[in-house]
């Protein structure tokens, strides 16, 4: 059996208003996982301007990504580094369940390394990173 590559995945989320207390989260949903060891943390960072909004809670797991925004201001927004495995095959997917509110917090996804970027709905995503 061939083990499921890893790459490292940057998703960025935009603010398209302001607002207050809003949930995102993420969770795979197949056999992949978010990696998180010495050497593949997580990172979170300002998508644009110089500080992150500010939040209620950040985790990552091996299953989902979450944060709690308590404050997001028009045009501001986050960045979220965080590494994952890839069901091995051609072409290497990893199925995605994101919640997040649309319309308010636009999503985009970019697997660091290769060609592979898109946006994220609300609901079910496939990432693939193609051969």
């Amino acid at each position: 059996m061939t083990s499921a590559p890893v790459y490292q995945i940057a998703f960025m989320f935009v603010f398209n208003q302001d607002f207050t207390s809003q949930k995102v989260q993420i969770d795979v949903a197949d056999s992949n996982s978010f990696v998180v060891s010495n050497t593949q943390t997580a990172q979170l960072e300002a998508y644009s301007g110089s500080v992150t909004p500010p939040l209620l809670n950040f985790s990552v797991s091996g299953q989902q990504l979450f944060f709690n925004i308590s404050e997001g201001t028009t045009y501001g927004g986050m960045q979220a580094l965080v590494w994952s495995s890839f069901t091995a095959g051609s072409p290497s997917t990893l199925q995605l369940d994101a919640q997040f509110p649309s319309g308010l917090i636009t999503a985009t996804y970019n697997v660091l390394g290769v060609t592979a970027s898109g946006q994220l709905v609300s609901g079910r995503n496939t990432i693939q990173i193609g051969h």
